[in-house]
């Protein structure tokens, strides 16, 4: 370690990702917080200690009493908090030595009790109240249906190759989840890509870096300032990872396989599938599209757009027709013409 540098920027010069830094950074200071210690003290401590392997037990009790701390205190949720104590055991690992906890003090919640359950009503109300900043942060948060962390992640320069493309929506693109490394094939709906053509041309030359400048506290406290602002009763806790459990749901009510769900979500996929899975991206946006109906913030999906399209063109038609009328009398052929039209045969 270079004497200028402290062990918790060595530890965080790792990764390339400035998301994952961040996200790190921010976990490590807060537990140091709680410890009343520093990161050079702990490897200060870690250097003096004549049996490292005591040492190692010792820290990992500290790790559990920090996870009960997290759980029974914060009200941080279980599976929210092992996250972290992951992320701690990584700068340990790193700057001194795996930690040891026993295997089963950590449990997870499995499913998460005293949640809101949003309506797609509610959601689609909380999307009409909002400005264009705020219905992007929904259509983009509820359509990836990431983690917080790597929603915050997510530049424009990820994205603008595909809005500002001709490809028909949903596009899909290839993403690597911060927290589990996982592989994703990510879409984006025709929703999604207008909120974010607008908001760039909105933005102008400071769409640049991060599209969601904010904390990961920040985050549900503008997701709860929705609800309040569409006038919503919540019924339990409204968090950010509500839109991954919402995209999850859609997907599998409209017939995705389990497999398929972890790729589009980024959860962990066996890796000698993933050869197998990453040929099929066409049928992973085919079934994108088929979720959609469920969670589409407009009533609009990209099912309907061919739809929209030829009613707009055979409306578009009809106009010039009549213009053409107001100022002479029809022939034989624009009279079928107009008939066609209004039967829907044009």
């Amino acid at each position: 370690m270079n004497e200028q540098t402290t062990p918790l920027e060595e530890w965080l010069s790792e990764y390339d990702k400035e998301s994952t830094k961040r996200v790190s950074e921010s976990r490590m200071k807060a537990f140091l917080e709680w410890l009343g210690k520093s990161d050079i003290e702990i490897v200060e401590d870690f250097k003096k200690s004549k049996d490292h392997l005591e040492w190692s037990k010792q820290y990992g009790k500290v790790l559990l009493q920090y996870f009960d701390y997290m759980v029974n205190e914060k009200k941080v949720q279980r599976n929210t908090a092992k996250s972290v104590i992951g992320t701690i055991r990584a700068f340990f690992v790193s700057q001194t030595i795996s930690l040891k906890i026993k295997k089963g003090t950590m449990k997870g919640n499995g499913i998460a009790l005293n949640e809101h359950e949003f309506t797609l009503e509610e959601l689609q109300m909380m999307y009409r109240v909002g400005n264009l900043e705020e219905r992007t942060f929904l259509s983009v948060g509820l359509g990836l249906g990431w983690s917080s962390e790597d929603f915050l992640g997510l530049t424009w320069e990820t994205v603008n190759p595909y809005i500002d493309s001709n490809l028909q929506a949903p596009i899909g693109f290839w993403a690597i989840r911060e927290k589990e490394e996982c592989p994703c094939r990510a879409h984006l709906s025709h929703i999604m890509i207008e909120d974010l053509k607008s908001l760039k041309q909105t933005l102008g030359e400071k769409a640049k870096g991060r599209i969601f400048n904010m904390t990961n506290t920040a985050i549900n406290k503008k997701l709860n300032a929705l609800t309040k602002k569409a006038n919503i009763q919540v019924r339990g806790r409204v968090r950010f990872h509500l839109f991954r459990k919402l995209l999850i749901s859609a997907l599998a009510n409209s017939g995705t396989s389990e497999l398929h769900i972890k790729l589009m979500c980024g959860k962990t996929v066996d890796p000698s599938m993933l050869t197998y899975l990453k040929n099929q991206t066409e049928t992973l946006r085919e079934e994108y599209g088929k979720a959609e109906k469920f969670i589409t913030l407009t009533g609009i999906t990209n099912h309907d757009l061919p739809r929209i399209e030829k009613v707009e063109k055979e409306l578009n038609e009809l106009k010039a027709v009549l213009k053409k009328i107001l100022f002479s009398k029809p022939t034989k052929e624009e009279k079928d013409q107009i008939l066609k039209i209004l039967e829907g045969e044009a």
